[in-house]
């Protein structure tokens, strides 16, 4: 080693030891099935780095864990000196067999250090079991504990009528916590707590009433991630509300609609910004929209962007807030005993019902299947062209049939005054969707035969569509091009671009298609 590294200034080389413990921890590589040593191996380079290496007291406190050995671990925690340290421990698999490496460190380890820490991870596998084997542990967790600012506790719920753990926790300084198939008992002291995640999809719970009962005293949450199980779930009826102040973001993955229906219902946050909640199994009731924005989210939301797809809903806000709705739910869950769901076109419809429409500038749309045949998809189409006054940038996802063009954007029969979307500037068609060519061959089980004679169909109506707003004063100034379209499809080729750039019908194109040779299955005539 040069001189010029061997003598380099304390401070620097504690800087250098602090980047390397960043970009390079000690950890177990799956892929040498050995552990690496990472930035301790800095430490034997000379004496010099030795001696700076080993007074970085804070370093060596955040890896105490990382080898499942308690000799070396108690070395490293001498090493630590008096810095808190960060303790991951765990339950024994009773099936460990002799000779081989242990997960982790045992449980009963870490609780000697568990008033020195600032993190503190344990996997405790079945509480019950828990609970007998390391009573002091319990005692342990449930005593105060001043110090801890970040806390993750597992369980594992292997029967489904398991009764939900519950844990009271005094944690006076805990900022973030996260929480597997256990619950903070609704009397835990927890008021700084910002950050929480809940993952209780194995558990079976009667209502929602546990969870909120256990978030009504978290004054300072701001991030709320919660995973929720038991598709029966009763709804809430006499549950008083739960006022979140401070919430910002909530992300929640719902086994049925009415946990999310109790979530809309039951959480107030009047400041969060940042909305999101799939529902894993069908639409039953449109109301879901109107309880999604009935919060202080309504005045942020409906001023911005609005895309709608058969399994997703997205409303983003364009103020300086910037606030964000997700609802997302299942189309292929398995149905229910009732075999009550919504289609993709009742979902339009409940969305023009419950959700003023008049202030979007920006919208995506999925076309529904069947425009042209059935009459209830096409009279969803006009009642949401209606709607949608303030428009100013339509994306059509995927190409829909010169029917569904015509029957979205077109003029009304009857209504020759009438121009749907009368403040429409930009017309996207493709979006983030393949083409309706590609989409029905990959939809397809049988060989598909590219017809020609469709084409200038297609693009006959589009141009129908242009000349309409053109004749009606109210033209398309930008025509966007977009998608994955197969090389078959003729219709927008450069020629029928200049022509609709020549006929004033647009005033700009832009072209963002990405071609692909030949769509599966697709034989040309």
């Amino acid at each position: 080693m040069s001189s010029t590294a061997q003598n380099l200034p304390h401070d620097i080389l504690r800087e250098l030891f602090e980047h390397l413990a960043a970009v390079d921890p000690p950890d177990f590589k799956d892929e040498m099935d050995m552990f690496s040593l990472g930035w301790i191996l800095a430490t034997h380079v000379c004496g010099r780095w030795r001696e700076v290496g080993l007074s970085v007291a804070t370093l060596w406190a955040d890896v105490v864990c990382t080898f499942p050995s308690v000799p070396i671990a108690e070395e490293l925690v001498t090493r630590a000196r008096g810095c808190l340290l960060d303790i991951a421990v765990g339950h024994f698999p009773p099936d460990l067999k002799p000779g081989f490496p242990a997960p982790h460190l045992p449980i009963s380890w870490g609780l000697q250090y568990l008033q020195r820490a600032h993190t503190f991870r344990c996997d405790v596998e079945r509480w019950s079991t828990f609970s007998d084997d390391h009573p002091t542990a319990r005692a342990a967790l449930i005593s105060t504990l001043p110090l801890l600012k970040h806390l993750r506790l597992d369980c594992k719920i292997t029967q489904i009528d398991d009764p939900l753990p519950v844990i009271q926790l005094d944690c006076p300084a805990l900022l973030t916590a996260e929480f597997r198939d256990i619950l903070p008992h609704s009397s835990s002291t927890a008021n700084t707590l910002r950050r929480l995640a809940l993952d209780l999809g194995r558990v079976r719970l009667d209502d929602i009433s546990p969870i909120l009962g256990a978030l009504r005293e978290m004054l300072s949450l701001e991030d709320l991630k919660l995973g929720l199980g038991s598709y029966d779930t009763l709804p809430l009826s006499t549950h008083a509300v739960v006022h979140l102040e401070r919430l910002r973001t909530l992300r929640a993955v719902c086994a049925s609609e009415q946990q999310a229906s109790d979530l809309f219902d039951y959480m107030s946050a009047p400041n969060i910004t940042h909305t999101s909640i799939h529902i894993s199994a069908k639409l039953r009731d449109g109301r879901i929209f109107a309880r999604a924005v009935a919060q202080k989210q309504q005045s942020l939301l409906l001023t911005g962007t609005i895309s709608i797809t058969e399994s997703r809903l997205q409303l983003e806000g364009t103020g300086p807030e910037h606030a964000v709705l997700e609802l997302g739910w299942s189309t292929r869950a398995m149905l229910r005993r009732d075999n009550v769901t919504m289609t993709y076109a009742s979902v339009l419809s409940a969305l023009s019902r419950h959700i003023d429409l008049s202030r979007f500038t920006a919208c995506a749309l999925q076309c529904p299947k069947g425009s042209g045949q059935d009459e209830s998809v096409d009279a969803v189409l006009a009642v949401l062209r209606k709607a949608f006054v303030s428009i100013k940038t339509l994306t059509i996802h995927g190409a829909p049939t010169p029917t569904a063009l015509k029957t979205l954007l077109g003029r009304p029969s009857g209504e020759p005054s009438a121009l749907p979307f009368p403040a429409l500037d930009t017309l996207c068609v493709g979006g983030a969707y393949r083409s309706s060519h590609i989409w029905q061959m990959l939809g397809s089980r049988e060989p598909a035969v590219h017809q020609e004679s469709t084409v200038p169909s297609y693009w006959t109506t589009f141009l129908d569509v242009l000349l309409s707003r053109f004749r009606g004063g109210h033209p398309v100034r930008c025509l966007c091009l977009d998608g994955v379209w197969c090389e078959h499809e003729v219709w927008g080729d450069e020629g029928d671009k200049r022509s609709c750039l020549k006929l004033g019908l647009v005033s700009e194109i832009t072209d963002k298609r990405e071609y692909i040779v030949k769509c599966r299955s697709c034989t040309r005539e």
